[in-house]
């Protein structure tokens, strides 16, 4: 019997991640491609994939699940690239922040295609930092992963919920355009704020405010360091209506501080720092969807094949 496999394309936090998560619990085969061909052969040395292959259709041939993932414009090449190529039985997960510009592809996928954006764990260290060296097999757990696919695509869905539980995750269906929404205001949107907020500290006076910047500065700014403009575009229309809302919210604060209005500037204070608090505790807990109503709509492969990629871990005991 061959071997299951596993095709990686792209070397990403998110797939070095899954790809370290899934070493223990399945016996497929994991095969790296990347553009960056040394760092795909690093990776391999490392243990993360049992081999690499700086050849797109070899690396894809004979896997029964692909995972894509990298900046939004580069996946839509790569998967106009290995799509025609798949086997029939095929399933592709597109690891990404941003929904809608992928599932708009006509792309001839055997069993479809499936997006989902993963979240990290909570204990997850240095989230802003892309690269895959600090990606380890725990990044996931009691994290969640937020799932879409187009109509007719229900084993890649399957694939992508059985491979966020595999790993520790919780798994969520979403609206594609309620996602983008979302993740325009809680991705995209602090890494604009950052790259501002850094290009406005480099303006003559940065020698003095580099003396002043500490840990508040560091924290704001951070989101900047695993920003990627590409995916800024794809998602342009939720990003600027973001933007305008917080554009609105900065002016009423400007409003507020230059007429000295401090019962407003404290009432927008308080409730910002409880609502980050709140936030924060649900995190910490895993409650990422109390009412668990977008759980139940997320399907799980059927036994032979979630059995053959992950040893039986692929369907729940109930």
């Amino acid at each position: 019997m061959t071997t299951p496999k596993f095709a990686f394309v792209g070397l990403t936090r998110w797939s070095a991640a899954l790809a370290r998560g899934l070493a223990g619990r399945s016996d497929a085969r994991r095969v790296i491609y990347a553009d960056e061909v040394e760092q795909a052969r690093a990776a391999h040395k490392d243990g993360v994939f049992t081999a690499s292959d700086w050849n797109l259709i070899s690396a894809i041939e004979g896997a029964q699940a692909v995972i894509v993932s990298g900046p939004v414009p580069r996946q839509v090449e790569l998967l106009k690239a290995l799509c025609p190529e798949l086997a029939p039985e095929a399933s592709v997960v597109a690891l990404t922040p941003v929904f809608a510009p992928l599932l708009t592809l006509a792309l001839p996928v055997g069993r479809g295609l499936a997006l989902a954006h993963p979240l990290l764990a909570p204990t997850a260290p240095d989230e802003a930092t892309p690269d895959w060296q600090t990606a380890t097999a725990e990044d996931f757990g009691r994290g969640a992963w937020l799932l879409a696919a187009a109509p007719g695509a229900e084993t890649a869905l399957a694939l992508a919920a059985d491979l966020a539980r595999a790993v520790g995750a919780q798994a969520h269906f979403m609206d594609p355009v309620e996602h983008d929404a979302a993740s325009a205001g809680a991705v995209a949107a602090p890494q604009v704020l950052a790259a501002a907020l850094l290009a406005v500290a480099s303006r003559p006076g940065w020698t003095e405010l580099q003396r002043a910047a500490d840990r508040d500065f560091a924290t704001a700014t951070r989101a900047a360091d695993g920003a990627q403009t590409g995916d800024w575009i794809a998602n342009r229309a939720a990003l600027t209506e973001a933007l305008d809302a917080l554009t609105t919210e900065i002016s009423r604060l400007r409003a507020a501080i230059q007429v000295g209005d401090d019962p407003t500037l404290t009432n927008a204070l308080s409730a910002a720092q409880q609502q980050r608090a709140a936030w924060l505790r649900a995190r910490a807990a895993g409650e990422w969807d109390p009412s668990d109503h977008t759980r139940a709509q997320v399907p799980t492969l059927g036994e032979s094949l979630g059995r053959m990629l992950f040893g039986g871990l692929g369907r729940k005991k109930r």
